[in-house]
């Protein structure tokens, strides 16, 4: 499978990996933070912070996709090219990378004008960025089957598209992914100990202080 070598891949497939982490914490404190109410805990700089580090792996995994470009188009050999191509010239993946780099243009932005930064807006960059990099590995995969070198399939008539069983098996797998998060959120400590018995402090002083004064 052309479309699959190259020695770009890895650093490309750590990119992804870093992005995807940074955009599912996100969305994961944001989500804790509306449900227990951690305004507290989890800041607004911390959603800057991440916001930050996102932007830093995303201009990352945009230059490696350069690198893709020009080892497969302009200097790989012909199977590769035309693996290459066929993926660039998809629509589905033209509009994965216009909607990454646009999150990286908000993201270069409102680190220089603070105003434009936001949580929603941090929310939907993270929405946004895990969106394109599923499409993208899609194509990947898709099209690395589509151009081999040596084709079997090629005087098979009709064409792929997933089955029942393959969407459900993808809904299966996402809400089974969803529910050991879930459980591991009970058992595990999503918070620092001290940042708790902080909030436990602060409870007890304000106790304390509206508790009324007896005379001896």
């Amino acid at each position: 499978m052309p479309a699959w070598t190259g020695g770009i891949q890895g650093p490309m497939f750590l990119s992804i990996a870093l992005m995807s982490a940074i955009g599912g914490v996100t969305i994961i404190s944001y989500a804790f933070r509306r449900a227990y109410d951690w305004d507290h805990i989890i800041t607004d700089d911390i959603f800057r912070g991440l916001l930050l580090w996102l932007g830093f792996f995303t201009l990352l995994f945009l230059w490696f996709q350069l690198q893709f470009v020009l080892n497969g188009v302009f200097l790989g050999p012909n199977a590769k090219a035309v693996s290459a191509e066929a993926k660039l010239a998809h629509p589905l993946y033209q509009a994965a990378m216009f909607l990454i780099f646009s999150t990286l243009v908000y993201i270069f932005l409102q680190a220089i004008r603070p105003s434009l930064f936001s949580k929603k807006r941090a929310l939907l960059a993270s929405g946004v960025i895990l969106t394109g990099t599923l499409t993208e590995k899609v194509l990947f995969v898709v099209e690395g089957f589509k151009h081999p070198v040596f084709d079997i399939y090629a005087n098979t008539p009709g064409t792929y598209f997933p089955s029942l069983i393959e969407w459900a098996s993808l809904a299966g797998t996402a809400g089974l992914v969803a529910l050991l998060f879930l459980n591991l959120s009970k058992l595990v400590p999503v918070v620092e100990l001290h940042a708790v018995e902080h909030m436990r402090g602060d409870h007890a002083h304000s106790d304390e202080a509206t508790e009324p004064e007896v005379e001896a």
